[in-house]
Parts: C-alpha cells; structure tokens; sequence
C-alpha cells in the first residue's frame, strides 16, 4: 500500500497563501471604547482629516501578495480592529501594484474638516 505524505501540507501552504491577516499595534496615548464589531468607517488613500486622531496602526500579512492587494480586502480584514479600537477611520498606504501593506485606524473629529483638508475615497457599507 502506498501512502501520500504530501498532501496535508500541500493543502495547509495552499490555504495559508489565500488570506490576508493584520497586526494591530495601539499607538499614541488615547483610548477610546470599542464600538460594535460590525461598525461603518471610512477609508481615507490621502491626507486624513484635519484634527484626526491615531489609535492605532495595523500591519497586513499575506503570504502570497505581501499587503492587502485592495481597498475591500483591507477593510474586511481591519474592521475588527478599527472597532475595537474605537475608530472611524482607516488612513491606507498604497504602495505600487495596489498593495496595502500599512494602515493607521483614526478617530474623526465630529466637526466636519473644511473641503480639501483630506481625501476620503470610500465609505464603506
């Protein structure tokens, strides 16, 4: 009888390679309560709102593209994060090939900033 040895390790690098993960390092000195896990926050490609606040920065992991390869993937895999933290914003690096390999989760001042203070690109759901 032969046996296949390879297979659940095959089966295992190939389901590792298809999911983007984030590390969530707290910065700055604000806490805020978390907000319900599945909370609306907006993404932001330019410069975040004036008077925005950092809580945080998340680090995306994908074995097969190096970041998050877009914006849905990136919020799908933030979101969590972002509402624990007490966000309502996700400020995103792009680097070339459309890679998100970065991100800062912000708090949005209530006040609106005034036109052309920040560039918001997705609201989301």
């Amino acid at each position: 009888m032969k046996r296949t040895t390879f297979t659940i390790p095959a089966m295992a690098l190939l389901l590792g390679a298809c999911y983007t993960t984030a590390i969530f390092t707290r910065t700055g000195d604000q806490r805020l309560a978390p907000r319900p896990r599945d909370c609306s926050f907006a993404i932001y490609t330019a410069v975040p709102p004036v008077g925005s606040v950092e809580l945080g920065m998340l680090e995306f992991e994908n074995q097969e593209k190096g970041g998050a390869y877009d914006l849905k993937d990136a919020r799908t895999v933030a979101a969590p994060h972002v509402c624990a933290a007490g966000g309502d914003g996700l400020f995103v690096q792009l680097y070339r090939g459309g890679a998100i390999r970065s991100a800062t989760i912000i708090k949005v001042p209530a006040k609106p900033a005034p036109a052309g203070a920040g560039a918001m690109l997705d609201q989301g759901p």
